[in-house]
């Protein structure tokens, strides 16, 4: 499984988001439309782009803070483990063992939430792009960044192998700041192996809400079944069809590579 793949799950399950890929350093907006690449979400466009206009709501900072069941975090002090940094300690050390592959160490002291507050007049409007069958139209297919998640100071270590030892050092200010999930900019960092993904500092999206528009303007939340074509959403008389909500513990079928079909 791919780095991409594993994180994703862990915000999914954990979370009950989707991760903006890449983290920190990737440019998506509230209202971006997609598809699943890879088990990511990788936009196209914004629905900006049909007429429709984008109302966004400022909600609550929390603070993120999050390891894998396999990872061990140890404060060193002079090479010897302790429970809390001395006071002053100008040379100690932040020690993450990791013992299997694809482990994630996730902290950030903020994380703001911004989201869509008018889905239900986005959705109608898109729903009746794609009835209008033009071939600018909407596809079902496609999803919606209706909520964004953005980290501040995010300190960000995925192993790609098992049994990896990443080593952050500092004073024991600094490294107690890290753990609260400020990273400084005077940290020495390693590690026994390569990783598939780090970040010490920095502010920029995390995670993802997002929706897809049914046939009847009805927003829903679904990780499956997106490979299908548009008429699996219709019935043999014409009926809209309503697929059920998929759980946040199932991963999304990447979508098909050609484009839908132009009628």
């Amino acid at each position: 499984m791919s780095i991409a793949r594993a994180f994703s799950r862990v915000l999914r399950k954990h979370f009950h988001m989707h991760p903006a890929w890449l983290p920190i350093t990737s440019s998506v907006a509230l209202g971006d439309y997609g598809l699943w690449r890879g088990g990511v979400f990788v936009p196209l466009g914004n629905v900006k782009e049909f007429g429709v206009d984008v109302q966004p709501v400022a909600g609550q900072t929390i603070k993120l803070d999050f390891q894998s069941s396999k990872v061990r975090m140890t404060k060193l002090h002079g090479n010897i483990p302790v429970a809390a940094f001395p006071a002053g300690a100008l040379r100690a050390e932040l020690r993450f063992e990791m013992a299997a592959a694809q482990s994630f160490v996730l902290k950030a002291a903020e994380v703001t939430s911004t989201r869509v507050s008018n889905v239900g007049p986005i959705t109608r409007a898109l729903a009746a792009s794609w009835r209008r069958r033009g071939r600018e139209r909407w596809r079902l297919r496609y999803k919606v960044v209706s909520e964004l998640f953005v980290g501040t100071d995010v300190v960000l270590l995925a192993s790609t192998s098992k049994s990896t030892s990443v080593s952050v050092r500092g004073s024991g200010s600094e490294l107690t700041r890290l753990e609260q999930g400020r990273a400084g900019a005077g940290l020495e960092f390693s590690s026994s192996k390569q990783l598939g993904l780090q970040v010490l500092g920095g502010h920029g999206p995390i995670g993802l809400g997002l929706f897809r528009v049914r046939a009847s303007g009805i927003p829903m939340v679904d990780f499956a079944g997106d490979d299908l074509p548009e008429g699996a959403f219709v019935d043999d008389e014409g009926n809209f069809i309503e697929p059920e909500d998929v759980g946040w513990d199932q991963e999304p079928v990447d979508d098909p590579e050609e484009e839908d079909p132009v009628e």
